[in-house]
């Protein structure tokens, strides 16, 4: 009887033992997958992370650029608005006369044709009637435009169809000299990150 007892309590110690390592065995398997996952999720986060960070920073990039581009159209356009007063303020009438003949002489030499017609405003077109204007630039002939059209200063010059047009006045050239000032306050301003706007 002892022996049957004393084998039972052996066989039962050695289930116990063998039933101890298959629960650490479980529990270290459920330690690995449960730290695999958590790894995995923390990856996934800083991946998300990651990705956001980069979205804010390509959005505050975007703002920055528009920021920008927007201060230079608000530079251009003062210097466009106080190009045109300084304009209007000459109250020289010998040098308003002589702008005017040097803005007609640069439509004669664009339209390179035998008579031209000039389109002015009414203020300029006093001037050009005056004895002092010439009636020819280049030998080309100048006829002075009935209507007068609505521009701060400076002349329309078209052959006598009216077809072929040089546009010289004020705002014209303005118009034209914008590009060139949208590179010199692009000089002027650059990014955060030492990029220039172009």
């Amino acid at each position: 009887m002892a022996r049957v007892l004393g084998r039972a309590r052996k066989e039962a110690a050695t289930l116990v033992e063998r039933a101890g390592k298959a629960a650490e065995r479980q529990v270290h398997q459920v330690q690995e997958q449960s730290r695999s996952r958590l790894e995995a999720a923390e990856a996934a986060l800083r991946e998300t992370a990651e990705r956001r960070k980069h979205a804010a920073l390509a959005r505050a990039r975007q703002e920055f650029r528009r920021a920008i581009m927007n201060a230079r159209e608000a530079a251009v356009a003062e210097v466009f608005a106080a190009a045109l007063q300084a304009i209007e303020q000459i109250d020289d009438a010998g040098a308003k006369r002589e702008l005017l003949i040097e803005l007609v002489t640069g439509g004669v030499r664009a339209l390179r044709v035998p008579a031209v017609v000039v389109w002015l405003n009414a203020a300029e077109q006093a001037l050009a009637r005056s004895p002092e204007f010439p009636r020819e630039i280049d030998g080309v002939r100048l006829v002075i435009g009935e209507e007068p059209i609505r521009t701060c200063g400076g002349p329309v010059v078209t052959d006598h169809t009216g077809r072929v047009a040089f546009e010289n006045t004020f705002e014209a050239r303005l118009e034209r000299a914008r590009d060139r000032l949208r590179t010199l306050v692009a000089g002027m301003l650059e990014f955060g990150d030492g990029e220039k706007t172009v």
